[in-house]
């Protein structure tokens, strides 16, 4: 949209605003000053905050290091 429409970045973070919702909304806000100034910074911000591949190591480290309770039963570790 923003090619097509020959937007600056100015334009590109004032879009961005307005079409974040839940918890994208709540992560802007908490966005430091320093990285709203620009709008390829901020983009980085919050893909960092919901890209799932920049926590792909944490996620591995957690599921690898799960072990099922004695008092689990096995549809209450799976999640199913």
């Amino acid at each position: 949209m923003a090619a097509v429409n020959g937007w600056q970045d100015e334009e590109k973070f004032l879009w961005l605003q307005v079409q974040l919702v839940g918890q994208a909304t709540t992560a802007f806000k908490w966005i430091p000053e320093e990285a709203r100034a620009s709008y390829g910074r901020c983009l980085e911000v919050l893909k960092g905050r919901f890209d799932p591949s920049s926590t792909r190591e944490l996620y591995l480290a957690e599921l690898f290091g799960w072990k099922k309770l004695q008092s689990e039963d096995l549809t209450t570790f799976t999640g199913i």
